[in-house]
């Protein structure tokens, strides 16, 4: 049989379609992972209720420095992993949720994850979509690009809302980021 799944309140324009056999059931193929904010904990809790999963673990350990590490407190091998993440200014600021969504996303590919889908309703640096002078760095370019790099040959999937410019999308795309821009 085919498992049709739907994002929380978000209608995707492939709805993931996971055909199981009968040794393996959807609940062995997802984990759900929650980055640090309490409003990433809410929404990663309904999609796993959609997959009919478990929320699975993800520390992310802080270093007197204030460095970051995430540990992943399960086998994500062979896995689909959807990691959801709050990325605009939370607790943390924006470019340290988007460094600990890198880190997360290197270490779920090392660990030999089967796919990645992040979702992430807001997109940092997405207004900073051109140079505003010869001197300045085109900042969503770039987070595509290290995206892209953390997730190395691992298949990987972007889901956000209203991107500012379109033309960003065609940059995930053409890194072979699959996104995903609901409105």
């Amino acid at each position: 049989p085919f498992y049709q799944v739907s994002f929380y309140k978000m209608s995707l324009k492939n709805d993931i379609k996971i055909q199981t056999d009968e040794e393996e059931t959807v609940e062995s193929k997802f984990l759900v992972f929650p980055s640090e904010s309490k409003q990433s904990s809410i929404l990663a809790e309904k999609i796993a209720n959609g997959l009919g999963v478990e929320v699975s673990r993800c520390d992310v350990v802080r270093f007197k420095d204030d460095e970051s590490q995430p540990q992943f407190k399960v086998s994500v091998n062979n896995k689909i992993c959807v990691v959801v993440t709050s990325l605009h200014q939370t607790d943390r600021n924006s470019n340290d949720n988007s460094w600990v969504l890198l880190q997360m996303c290197n270490a779920l590919h090392t660990s030999h994850a089967k796919e990645i889908i992040i979702v992430a309703p807001y997109t940092p640096y997405a207004r900073q979509d051109k140079p505003d002078d010869n001197r300045s760095c085109v900042t969503s370019g770039l987070f595509a690009k290290l995206l892209n790099a953390s997730c190395g040959s691992t298949p990987v999937r972007y889901i956000t809302l209203d991107l500012h410019a379109g033309q960003l999308w065609t940059v995930f795309n053409a890194l072979e980021v699959r996104m995903d821009n609901l409105h």
